[in-house]
């Protein structure tokens, strides 16, 4: 096999540079079109010999073919392990990108598999392989993945089914490579992601990582343990409930056992001290400053017996002096703000031993001296004078805050015990003294200046306290009056050490040391002020270092400029050095702002602007040897905080003294209980701004409800708007109708009175005739008389007939009255739905009531109209038929004129009288045509009136001008039905030449005819007295024409059938008009 192997690789290698992409190209082919495994296993080998050299080439024509043969072999051992050694080659660096910042194949390869989820989960499928080197290779290969794209390449795994399951799950491998690889695999997945951590910590894996730190042998197993250890870490990193899960499994004594070390153990490698310091970093953890679950882990962790097991860590005699620091450190996060620790810490006394350099043995003594742990703790602090030994005097002083914090009990009680001690020198040599650091001037400052550094740290820690350990600071004094010493104040003293320190150019750490807790001190303290501008000495020598400074240091002149600035801010006129004097001594001798520049240059200094405290174990060192340590956070807080205040120091008025701390604090409190009040009143405020809005909102559903109504009633009404202005519409059109037909009506009366008028000079010519033949008819008188006689007879014949049209008359009348009820049934239904719409539109309500008066009007005039047009078709009637009856009589007159004299006489006689009736029908017809006039122009009248009046008539015209719709189909009825009348009228002509014999028999009726007339003028002139002396006037104009149009139509044999027509068509509209009403 590996012989087959061996030829296969030696057929594909390339015997020339030239070509090795096509050979690369071909093997790409095969790898991905062979259908036999053995082919594609042979690409894939083929590819992975031209991946060092030919990577580019490789990744670009067979990274998808490879990752597609993971997928397709992955239950084939032998070909996923030659693909997956082939992809982690590609990873690897060549010779061209080993100077490059970026490796972008490797950055294009992760791409790859993390553009698809399906390709992670792939890789974790194929863990479930137990061979040995695909498992490895696979490890590997997520972790290359992972390191050039970790948040894509965590999104997947976390996406991945069963995915976190399975990559834990190798933990349990006792392989020692598989292992190692997957703790480092973890350790970078569950880094910066919270999900992916809870998931690993809930697959056991704390309890997983502790049986392999065991197994490895604890702290001294070498990286193994190392790498568990940073996974446990990184699981608990601000994460509050894998830090619960850790505390609740057992965890906490499991990891406080690994802080066990065996007396005397010498071998502290450097793998051993990381995995230490390590465990130590995992305990604080749990202790974070600030967080709302330090307390109960400081708890827990003091009750599983961490921290006695970190203090026995720190004062072991062998222990690595990193180690000792770290664990000092360790000690200060475990007992901070927790009072009750802290008062068992006090309490704790430890073997104090004696710290060397790296390199020489310790100074172990046989039997250590016990002394209290903050007694240890100050001297590591004060008297490790060793470079070597700074990280354990940081770590030895962190824990002395640490035992400060938040508890003023525990400063008191060492402040005193420091009084005490530097007085009452009883404590022996080798035990330090917190005071003698600061008040005394120490010979070796030169060679120690971190000695008095650390003294103004501790003692700043302490005056975090407040104003009471300040006071007590205050109180202490050195020199015995009674022994005629000069008695000098701490702060004096101090000053006094400053001033020296800037005099003999000793280390700056030492000026700036004393600066830092000068300046927090004399803050705000008046006492402390003038205590210190008693020896005005110290505050020239300080203006001459900041205005004459030789060394023209950025960090010493700023401090001296900012502990001038706190002794001008709160110095008061009645200081030993006033006010005045003082800010003119700064003007003068430093100028406002060269005094403003250097606390700016200060400001803008990288170890003040930079400052980080948890730098401070790491800090680099300088020329000296020293470490670049100058500042302290407590300092750096102060000043960056009143930095505003101190820069315009200068700019406040020298004759005003400032504001006392009382009364500051009497102001906040003013100013608190104004705005608690203000608070109370904001929230009464609240309250009834709550009531209002509550108020508002049902007032705005109440207002959206009457909204939604009014528009639904706008809408409606709207609607019936939009109706009636279609009605309007519809009524002018059937107005514009009837005033047509009117037209019309109009146009056949005037016809009428030009035939009318024709008939007349027929007359007028028979009347001609007749005085011709006057003498000839002499003669024949007495024959006319007889003829009279006759004539009489006919009369009353014709008056039989005259009573019957009477009748018909009547019965026309009788029309007009049904169609002036109908009309007023017309006008009472308009006035109903006037009144049902009053109450819709009330703005149309006097425009409507207006119309309806003029439409009342108009149907009077309409009503005359029809009723004068009426009477002067009956009486046209009657004249028609007198006319022919004349005209009969004398047709037969002309043929008997020999034998008929006295009749002629007579016929004159009677002619003459006929004619002045017709005279007298003839002012009566012209007296219609006045009133016709006089209607027509106030027709035109209420035209105008009407069309000024459109816009208001909504709902009345519409009835009114249905009516008039029908009245028209009634005409146009009528005037159809004008034919069968006028065929009737023929017939009736032939009746009356029969009734003629029959005129005695119908005289009678003749005097009930007038009787009935008689009562019918008389109604006539009642409605006339009414409508006014212009419709009676009208009324016989329309009387005499018809007699005048009758008496002219006498000469034709069968009258006009124009008339008849126009006569039929009336009296069918009328009957029309009469059965609709009845219909209504």
């Amino acid at each position: 096999m590996q012989d087959l192997l061996s030829g296969i690789l030696a057929q594909t290698q390339p015997k020339q540079n030239t070509t090795a992409t096509d050979t690369i190209t071909k093997l790409c082919d095969r790898l991905l079109n062979s259908t036999l495994l053995e082919d594609r296993r042979a690409a894939v080998l083929g590819l992975k010999g031209f991946c060092r050299e030919y990577r580019e080439a490789v990744v670009t024509g067979g990274l998808r073919g490879l990752i597609a043969e993971l997928q397709r072999d992955r239950l084939d051992t032998e070909t996923v392990k030659a693909t997956l050694e082939t992809v982690l080659l590609l990873f690897m660096r060549d010779k061209a990108s080993q100077t490059a910042d970026v490796d972008y194949i490797a950055l294009w390869l992760a791409d790859e598999f993390t553009q698809r989820e399906e390709n992670i989960t792939l890789l974790i499928d194929i863990l479930e392989n137990k061979d040995f080197y695909v498992r490895l290779y696979t490890l590997q290969l997520l972790a290359a993945v992972l390191s050039n794209r970790t948040e894509r390449t965590q999104q997947c795994v976390f996406a991945a089914p069963l995915g976190i399951s399975r990559l834990v799950a190798t933990l349990d491998d006792h392989r020692e490579a598989i292992q190692n690889d997957a703790v480092m695999l973890l350790l970078h997945l569950v880094d910066g992601h919270p999900d992916i951590q809870k998931l690993v910590a809930f697959e056991n894996t704390f309890d997983k990582t502790f049986i392999i730190i065991e197994r490895e042998g604890g702290v001294e197993g070498g990286v193994i343990s190392r790498d568990c250890l940073r996974l446990i870490a990184n699981l608990l990193r601000f994460n509050s409930s894998n830090q619960n899960l850790f505390r609740e499994t057992s965890c906490i004594p499991r990891l406080s056992n690994l802080m066990i070390v065996g007396k005397g153990d010498a071998n502290w490698d450097t793998q051993k001290v990381k995995n230490l310091i390590l465990v130590l970093e995992i305990c604080r953890l749990f202790v974070v400053e600030g967080s709302l679950g330090t307390p109960a882990n400081q708890n827990i962790l003091f009750q599983a017996g961490v921290l006695m097991n970190v203090l026995r860590l720190a004062f072991a005699d062998s222990t690595n002096i990193q180690v000792r620091a770290m664990a000092l450190v360790a000690t200060a996060d475990l007992i901070r703000g927790n009072k009750e620790i802290q008062e068992k810490f006090a309490n704790i006394d430890v073997p104090y031993i004696s710290v060397s350099a790296p390199g020489e043995p310790n100074h172990v003594q046989l039997e250590p001296e016990v002394i209290p742990v903050t007694q240890a703790l100050l001297n590591w602090a004060l008297y490790n004078s060793s470079i070597y030994a700074f990280d354990l005097r940081v770590g030895a002083s962190m824990c002395l805050e640490g035992y400060f914090s938040n508890n003023n009990g525990t400063r008191i009680a060492f402040l005193e015990d420091a009084i005490d001690a530097y007085f009452q020198d009883n404590r022996g040599p080798k035990n330090a003294r917190l005071l003698s650091g600061l008040l005394d001037y120490e010979t070796d400052a030169r060679t120690d200046p971190y000695r008095t550094w650390f003294a103004c740290i501790i003692m700043l820690h302490i005056f975090e306290g407040g104003q009471e350990l300040k006071d007590l600071a205050r109180s202490i004094t050195i020199g015995d009056e009674d022994a005629g010493e000069e008695v000098v104040t701490a702060i004096q003293t101090i000053s006094a050490n400053l001033v020296a320190s800037l005099q003999y150019n000793l280390d700056i750490r030492i000026p700036i040391a004393y600066i830092m807790l000068l300046s927090v001190w004399l803050y705000e303290d008046y006492d402390a002020i003038d205590d210190f501008l008693t020896e005005g000495s110290s505050v020239q020598s300080l203006v001459a270092d900041v205005s004459q400074s030789s060394s023209h240091n950025v960090l010493v002149e700023g401090m001296c400029t900012t502990v001038l600035a706190v002794l001008y801010g709160y110095c008061t006129t009645s200081s030993p050095i006033p006010r005045p004097v003082l800010n003119r001594l700064l003007i003068s001798r430093i100028g406002r702002d060269s005094f403003i520049m250097k606390l700016r240059l200060l400001r803008r200094h990288s170890l003040v602007r930079d400052f980080n405290p948890s730098e401070i174990l790491s800090a680099e060192k300088d020329a000296t040897g020293l470490p670049s340590v100058f500042f302290n956070r407590v300092f750096i807080d102060f000043f960056k905080d009143r930095y505003s205040r101190l820069e315009k120091v200068l700019d406040r008025d020298p004759n005003r003294d400032p504001i006392s701390p009382e009364a500051i604090e009497a102001q906040n409190e003013l100013a608190i209980e104004t705005m608690e009040n203000l608070q109370k009143e904001l929230e009464v405020l609240k309250a009834q701004l709550a009531a209002t809005e509550g108020e508002k909102q049902k007032t705005e559903e109440s207002l959206a409800e009457e909204k939604q109504k009014a528009e639904t009633s706008l809408a409606s009404s709207s609607e019936i708007m939009v109706a009636i202005s279609r009605e309007r519409e519809e009524l002018e059109g059937k107005l514009k109708d009837s005033e047509a037909a009117i037209k019309k009506l109009q146009d056949h009366v005037a016809a009428a009175g030009k035939e009318l008028t024709d008939e007349r000079e027929k007359s007028r010519e028979i009347e001609r005739k007749l005085g011709n033949t006057a003498q000839s008819l002499g003669l024949e008188r007495n024959k006319l008389e007889k003829r009279v006689k006759e004539l009489e007879d006919n009369t009353r014949k014709a008056n039989s007939r005259i009573d019957s049209l009477e009748k018909d008359l009547g019965k026309s009348k009788e029309r007009a009255l049904q169609a002036e009820s109908a009309l007023r049934a017309l006008k009472e239904s308009s006035a109903n739905e006037k009144a049902k719409l009053e109450s819709k539109v009330k703005q149309s309500e006097d425009s409507t009531t207006y119309m309806h008066s003029m439409l009342e009007e108009l149907e009077k005039k309409n009503k005359q109209v029809s009723s004068k047009s009426d009477q002067l078709q009956t009486l046209l009637d009657g004249f028609k038929t007198k006319a022919k009856e004349l005209q009969s009589t004398i047709d037969s007159l002309q043929l008997g004129n020999s034998d008929k004299d006295k009749q002629i006489d007579q016929m004159q006689s009677e002619i003459t009288k006929t004619e002045s009736h017709v005279s007298a029908q003839e002012e009566e017809l012209k007296e219609s045509q006045d009133t016709i006039s006089k209607l027509r122009s106030e027709i035109v009248n209420l035209r105008d009136r009407v069309s000024s009046a459109e816009d208001e008539m909504k709902s009345s015209k519409e009835s009114f001008n249905q009516k008039l719709k029908s009245s028209q189909e009634k005409l146009v009825t009528e005037a159809i039905k004008s034919s069968d009348l006028q065929k009737q009228l023929d017939v009736k002509t032939v009746e009356i030449k029969k009734l003629q014999s029959s005129l005695k028999e119908s005289e009678e009726k003749m005097d009930d005819l007038l009787l009935v007339l008689s009562d019918l003028e008389d109604r006539l002139q009642k409605k006339e007295s009414e409508e006014g002396q212009n419709g009676r006037d009208e009324d016989e104009d329309e009387a005499e024409e018809g007699e005048d149009k009758d008496e002219e139509e006498g000469t034709q044999a069968n009258g006009d059938p124009k008339l008849e027509k126009i006569n039929g068509s009336n009296e069918e509209s009328q009957s029309e008009e009469d059965s609709e009403d009845e219909v209504d």
